[in-house]
């Protein structure tokens, strides 16, 4: 349900001032929803500013506010694009892309700790 609410919002917003990792942006990512977003280290490593969100200044609130109007004036096809692009990017994050990284970095301490 919760995918659903994301899917038939125009925009996620986040004004979080610290996360280890944004679950409910990678929520909104998956259901297609353009974030505009604060930008903390966790909102930067999943949004690409213009290609799958925006990233805003929220302790600028006029910055903050021409960001979302800025969002909202996109036409819907530029959206329903970046909302495309925002699904694939955090398809990487998926365990069947994450776990063969983990496995490697693993394998490499492994090796070092052999020598």
């Amino acid at each position: 349900r919760m995918l659903q609410n994301y899917a038939r919002a125009h925009l996620f917003l986040s004004a979080s001032a610290g996360e280890a990792f944004g679950i409910s942006l990678a929520e909104a990512l998956a259901s297609g929803t353009v974030p505009v977003v604060s930008p903390i280290p966790a909102h930067r490593e999943l949004v690409t500013p213009g290609e799958t969100g925006f990233l805003a200044d929220f302790n600028d609130p006029p910055g903050a506010a021409a960001a979302i109007a800025a969002a909202l004036a996109l036409p819907p096809a530029r959206l329903a694009e970046m909302g495309a692009a925002g699904r694939a990017r955090i398809r990487r994050n998926d365990w069947a892309n994450v776990l063969p990284a983990f496995e490697a970095i693993y394998a490499e301490a492994a090796q070092f700790l052999r020598l």
